[in-house]
């Protein structure tokens, strides 16, 4: 059985995996005993982050769960319509006059309803969800619509 010591400074900034245990003992994270390799131990390592920005470690399905996780559910529709404008540079009237494009009026209807009326918005709504797929909008940029919109103080 081989002891690793996995550390990192205060900083979060990576320092090793093992060796010495360093004269500060508080930037020690955690001594593990296994008899696992290095490389078999780093590949169950969570990935680190720094300012919430994923800095090393992660597996491409790691960082989209990671994002994915920082998309709220909802955002107020002052807060969203706000965030659709910074990011896109677009209008509520502008997407009112898209959806007017519609050839199926019941459908129209209901989309028009939701942009006049809704007090908030829903990510997992499918109406809205359809709207940015017809507006061509990608769906991480509605993801980053309703991150930015979420972080605004109104």
């Amino acid at each position: 059985m081989e002891t690793f010591f996995i550390f990192l400074k205060s900083t979060g900034e990576f320092i090793g995996t093992r060796g010495i245990v360093p004269e500060d003992e508080s930037d020690e994270i955690g001594i593990l005993e296994t008899s696992e390799t290095l490389a078999q131990l780093s590949a169950c390592l969570v990935p680190k982050l720094s300012d919430g920005q994923i800095i090393e470690g992660a597996t491409p399905e790691q960082i989209e769960a990671y994002n994915k996780a920082k998309v709220p559910a909802s955002v107020s529709s002052l807060r969203f319509w706000r965030a659709v404008f910074e990011i896109l540079g677009i209008t509520k009237d502008f997407v009112k006059s898209q959806v007017e494009l519609i050839p199926d009026p019941t459908k129209k209807t209901l989309i028009l309803i939701m942009l006049n009326e809704a007090q908030e918005f829903d990510r997992a709504n499918s109406d809205l969800n359809q709207m940015a797929t017809d507006l061509q909008i990608p769906q991480e940029e509605l993801d980053q619509i309703f991150i930015t919109a979420s972080n605004y103080i109104l």
